[in-house]
């Protein structure tokens, strides 16, 4: 058995960049950047208003006695008028070109307008007030758009204003689930009194829920030889496998037999976390192979811990947050020698720890945001302590 972070070292290890594609920009919501975007042009492109108001040569007011003429009006998408050496000033809009040798602008709610100008007090001749000057932002050909980035609104907005009409981004990813069992039956049957209804593949569903991801799902029952096939032929289609039941040490659990049998690479088995300490990560020509415990809370947080991190690394996302800080009021009871998950419910500042009865109980789930990290501890963890805290939304 290895520790939780001997298993994250490893997969950080193995699991590398995958596959790229070019799609157009509308597309590319979710995906993660593969290519540095560089600045186009300065930004801002010109000297910008940042008010409406006047502007001015600041120097003009110390020969005018705040007195100004006005030449004429700058509007936003207009090319720029130009200060003569006279005194004078332009009405302007936000967002347009600060008008040639001006240096100054001043908002209307400090000027008094005058019959034949305007008047501006000296405090607001201020040299750059008002003036969102040329690069300040940044440079042309600097990196607006690092490779690594996820691409949200703000993101594609930026690619937009450099005129990207598409982006070189991650491919996207095909995540087959198997799952295991005699017990197990469809959701639409009506189960014996010795069998359940399948739960794996709607939890993991929702949870593989990004636009970039292709799940799909079957069942095999506990027969090694059909579970050889299955996935066989997942690996065959280019899918990462993810394996529910079938990883412990009991008679009819076949996964590691089967992967053995296919000439999988097993990295490893048996990680001291709970729940979930059953889990095994293996590989088989590039493709990722996840086998979890079939428990259902072992197999959302074993999920959520190691398989949504390993997607984001496949991704190429850089920088990648998976769990947030998260203050505990109260204490907690640690395993001398394994890491914990505790289903917690966050509802703005107040954590409920929602407490269960082992790896099998379902629905003890219902109305948790996520769940928290205890690392191994020979004494309980006081009030106050922090935890990572992984939320099932990321």
């Amino acid at each position: 058995m290895i520790s939780i972070q001997e298993a994250d070292q490893i997969l950080q290890r193995e699991i590398l960049h995958g596959a790229l594609e070019e799609l157009p920009l509308a597309q590319c919501t979710g995906r993660v950047l593969r290519e540095s975007i560089l600045a186009e042009r300065d930004a801002p492109p010109y000297d910008r208003a940042m008010m409406d108001g006047y502007a001015f040569r600041s120097t003009d007011l110390d020969y005018a006695s705040g007195t100004l003429p006005v030449l004429g009006k700058q509007s936003a998408g207009q090319a720029p008028q130009f200060l003569a050496e006279s005194a004078g000033a332009y009405e302007i809009m936000t967002g347009a070109m600060v008008p040639a040798n001006a240096d100054a602008v001043v908002p209307y709610e400090e000027v008094e307008r005058l019959e034949n100008g305007i008047r501006i007090a000296r405090s607001a001749a201020v040299k750059g007030r008002f003036i969102d000057y040329q690069g300040s932002n940044h440079k042309a050909a600097s990196v607006v758009l690092p490779e690594g980035t996820t691409l949200q609104a703000p993101e594609l907005a930026v690619a937009a204003t450099e005129g990207c009409l598409s982006l070189r981004v991650n491919a996207s990813l095909s995540i087959h689930l198997i799952t295991t069992g005699d017990e197990v039956v469809s959701v639409s049957e009506v189960p014996e009194a010795w069998q359940i209804r399948g739960s794996h593949a709607a939890a993991l569903g929702s949870l593989l829920s990004a636009s970039d991801l292709i799940f799909s799902s079957e069942h095999v029952p506990d027969n090694l030889g059909l579970l050889e096939k299955a996935i066989q032929k997942a690996l065959n289609n280019d899918a990462w496998l993810v394996i529910c039941g079938g990883v412990s040490k009991g008679e009819k659990d076949y996964v590691i037999e089967a992967l053995n049998q296919i000439g999988a690479k097993i990295h490893f088995h048996r990680v001291a976390q709970r729940p979930g300490h059953p889990m095994a990560f293996a590989s088989y020509r590039g493709l990722a192979i996840f086998c979890l415990p079939g428990n259902p809370l072992s197999v959302l947080c074993s999920a959520r811990r190691h398989l949504i991190p390993a997607i984001h690394r496949s991704r190429g996302a850089r920088g990648a947050k998976f769990s947030i800080p998260l203050q505990i009021s109260e204490s907690i009871s640690a395993s001398p020698d394994s890491t914990r998950f505790i289903p917690v419910k966050l509802s703005g500042t107040t954590v409920s720890l929602l407490p269960f009865r082992n790896s099998g109980s379902l629905h003890s789930l219902s109305g948790s945001t996520g769940f928290i990290e205890i690392p191994p501890a020979q004494e309980s963890y006081p009030s106050g302590t922090q935890f990572a805290y992984f939320p099932w939304s990321f």
